[in-house]
């Protein structure tokens, strides 16, 4: 039970940060000021 309980806290973490990402995304095209605090959840680009 103490198993099902803590995947099901995984589940919704990844879950709300899907929906940060996406919604925020969003938000970020309507209000480009929105960007900067939005910045530290897109993380940083892999070298070329």
């Amino acid at each position: 039970m103490p198993y099902r309980l803590s995947a099901e806290c995984v589940l919704a973490a990844h879950f709300a940060f899907i929906c940060l990402a996406v919604f925020g995304g969003l938000s970020v095209l309507r209000r480009r000021a929105l960007a900067l605090p939005r910045r530290p959840a897109a993380g940083k680009r892999a070298p070329a």
